[in-house]
């Protein structure tokens, strides 16, 4: 994890990245995550399986999230 200031990078695997600063939640490329964390945002970067498994997007998203 890296940490600057008050934002947090994870890397969750693969190309998947939880970016935080407290407040708002963004991944990017979910694929194969573990936990049901609710995202404000989600970054696909292209339509590849493991950049864009529907899923994994279903498991931090709702209906708030962009």
């Amino acid at each position: 994890m890296l940490t600057l200031d008050k934002v947090k990078i994870e890397w969750k695997g693969q190309s998947c990245f939880r970016i935080t600063d407290g407040r708002n939640v963004i991944y990017t490329d979910p694929f194969q995550i573990g936990e049901k964390d609710r995202a404000d945002a989600i970054v696909i970067t292209h339509g590849h399986f493991d950049h864009c498994s529907t899923a994994d997007v279903n498991k931090v998203s709702d209906k708030n999230t962009t």
